[in-house]
């Protein structure tokens, strides 16, 4: 038995996680889980094929707090 959403094609999917990886960002601006959020969507993107999109995002995590203590 299926718990999570279905979608109708891979792009509703992937329209989707943005969506709900933009939602961590917005709501825990700074934290941890917003910038895990902001890798995640850089993968999205990048399977979207947008990778001007999925630079910028690997670019804000790649400076951010966390990466620079890690």
């Amino acid at each position: 038995s299926i718990t999570g959403p279905t979608y109708k094609t891979a792009a509703e999917r992937s329209d989707d996680a943005l969506k709900k990886y933009k939602e961590v960002q917005s709501k825990f601006p700074g934290t941890g889980a917003a910038i895990l959020a902001r890798l995640a969507e850089g993968s999205v993107h990048l399977d979207k094929h947008e990778s001007d999109a999925a630079f910028q995002a690997f670019t804000d995590v790649k400076n951010s707090a966390l990466a620079l203590a890690d």
